[in-house]
């Protein structure tokens, strides 16, 4: 934001592309427009805060003379505009693999957890008989070893099989066509 600056009333007319009277109309009627304080026996104003406000004093000035119907259609418009912004950066989001589908991830997240626990619960049943016998240290190391790798390839797999799925269902949803307005609210909150 640019840095606030004290000057004049004239000073401010013709950045502003006001007159001096208006102003003073502005200031007397409407006391919040205009940001002031006292320097000497006169008064100065804030700038760019005056400016701002009194752009923003002109639109809703603009706004109150527009009928409610062609501010209802404005406004559905602008709404109409930011679901389609909004399904446009989805896909390309998509297409840049910066998101990850939220619709089935409960479902894949459980596959996943249950995968794990099954190879887990799996690996002391078919290891145990080899730990009895173990005699040194790199024996029982290599054990565990061979027990990370084979749960590190059912993750893999999982992982794999998920990717599949994901892909298959990605190539369903990426279609050109725009997608109907109340889908793309829930989406986008």
């Amino acid at each position: 934001m640019a840095q606030r600056r004290w000057i004049g009333l004239q000073q401010l007319a013709d950045e502003v592309g006001m007159a001096v009277r208006t102003l003073q109309y502005i200031r007397a009627q409407e006391p919040g427009v205009l940001v002031t304080k006292k320097k000497g026996s006169g008064l100065v104003y804030a700038q760019p805060d005056c400016a701002i406000n009194l752009r923003t004093r002109e639109v809703q000035r603009e706004l109150q003379k527009l009928n409610p119907e062609e501010l209802d259609e404005a406004k559905e418009r602008a709404r109409k505009i930011r679901l389609e912004a909004d399904r446009i950066a989805i896909k390309l989001s998509r297409e840049r693999q910066e998101v990850a589908p939220v619709i089935g991830m409960d479902a894949a997240v459980e596959r996943l957890a249950t995968t794990f626990r099954t190879e887990i619960l799996g690996l002391r049943p078919k290891y145990a008989a080899r730990f009895v016998g173990l005699s040194t240290q790199l024996q029982a190391a290599q054990l565990i070893d061979d027990m990370a790798l084979q749960l590190l390839r059912a993750c893999v797999e999982a992982c794999q099989r998920l990717a599949d799925e994901e892909s298959a269902e990605g190539d369903a949803i990426d279609s050109d066509e725009p997608a109907d307005d109340e889908a793309l609210e829930e989406a986008s909150g």
